[in-house]
Parts: C-alpha cells; structure tokens; sequence
C-alpha cells in the first residue's frame, strides 16, 4: 500500500509519462492495489495507461454533465488509492 505522498506523486509521474510505456513500467502505481487487485499480471504499463485513459473519459462526462440547468466547468481529476 503507498501512502498518501507516494499515491499522488505516482499518479502525477503516470500522467507525465501517459506516452512512454518504458516509464510507466516503474511506475509505483503497478505495485498499488489500484492494479493489483484484478488478477495476478494485470499490472502492466498499458493497463495503467488504459485505467488513466478511462478515469480521464469518466471524469470528463460527468464535467460535462449540467447541474440543475448549468454546465460545470472543468475538473480536476483525483484518483484515490482503494
């Protein structure tokens, strides 16, 4: 499990290195239960490209979503460690 400090900083070094793969494998995101968790070997580089990919797009719909008649603007995007 990382602390709080590790999470951020992992997910913040993920988003920096989305494009290049050879960074992402070093990655402490790999060693969280964020990716662990699923089945054993599911921890790869593109799965934590496609996990960044998708939370992006889940976050960016409901950014877009309107709230009793006005649309919200942008979000910032935070991903917890479970």
């Amino acid at each position: 499990m990382l602390a709080r400090a590790e999470f951020e900083n992992a997910v913040k070094e993920a988003l920096r290195y989305y494009t290049q793969v050879d960074l992402l494998a070093e990655n402490a995101l790999l060693r969280s239960r964020l990716l662990t968790s699923s089945k054993p070997g599911a921890a790869t580089p593109q799965a934590l490209r496609a996990l960044l990919a998708e939370t992006a797009k889940t976050s960016s719909a409901s950014a877009a979503a309107p709230i009793c008649g006005h649309h919200r603007g942008p979000q910032l995007v935070v991903m917890r460690s479970p």
